[in-house]
């Protein structure tokens, strides 16, 4: 079988610091309901409240997104549709780069429901794109937040590098709790979530882009220099210098 899709090609700095997002169960509510309302239906509702407002912040603090499915590659241009067109608050997604699998469909769905080894992809993914970061001369992973609704989201994200204090996993009743520890949060607008948010990646004197939040920088992050960091963790530093490195770079 044959299939033929237009490809797009983003041109970004080295020095971007990436959120990686899943689609169904993440975006959606619940993985084959939002799959088959967004692809066969054209119905984009079905979402978990608060993802497109968040998103659409995460855009304006300079994070990029990138958003990483299991959805077959024949089923590429209702994602994007999808993706497109999905509405919160008069906000919509930032267009942003989308990666599926290669798979057709039977080939996807029985990969995700009977071998259930989706994080291989994924992960497989995610590698390439480090590597090509690396190639052209970054030293440190690429990627620094992730958000999917299963344990083999967090396994992928993990393999590629992100710090597991900085993976979210979201469940049906919109419920998110951290990859490691005791964290929860009620809904992507939970403030606490958004605060945690807010002081690891707000790059220095830039206002709070959350409402519910302070607007003006906080000491931590007046404050903030690469020494400082390194006595958190030798990984978290490689968070912190890239926002300043993206920072200065802009």
């Amino acid at each position: 079988m044959q299939f033929t899709s237009t490809c797009r090609v983003w041109l970004w700095s080295i020095h971007d610091n990436i959120c990686v997002v899943d689609i169904d169960g993440t975006v959606t509510i619940e993985d084959v309901r939002g799959y088959v309302e967004t692809v066969y239906m054209k119905m984009f509702t079905y979402i978990h409240d608060g993802i497109v407002s968040l998103l659409h912040k995460l855009n304006v603090m300079k994070l990029k997104l990138l958003f990483l499915t299991s959805r077959p590659v024949d089923h590429i241009a209702q994602t994007r549709e999808f993706l497109a067109n999905v509405m919160e608050e008069d906000v919509t997604i930032p267009e942003s780069p989308l990666f599926m699998s290669q798979d057709f469909v039977l080939e996807a769905l029985y990969r995700e429901v009977i071998a259930r080894n989706g994080a291989v992809i994924k992960a497989g993914i995610l590698h390439s794109i480090r590597t090509t970061f690396e190639d052209a001369g970054r030293n440190s992973c690429p990627f620094i937040m992730g958000f999917g609704n299963k344990k083999s989201d967090g396994d992928a994200y993990s393999a590629s590098g992100i710090l597991h204090e900085f993976i979210f996993i979201i469940n049906t009743f919109s419920e998110l709790k951290g990859w490691e520890g005791d964290s929860k949060y009620q809904t992507y607008r939970d403030p606490e979530l958004l605060r945690y948010i807010d002081e690891n990646f707000r790059r220095p004197g830039m206002p709070c882009v959350f409402d519910s939040l302070p607007s003006s920088p906080t000491q931590q992050q007046q404050e903030a220099s690469e020494t400082d960091v390194v006595e958190h963790m030798h990984r978290k530093q490689d968070v912190d210098s890239n926002l300043s490195s993206s920072s200065s770079s802009s």
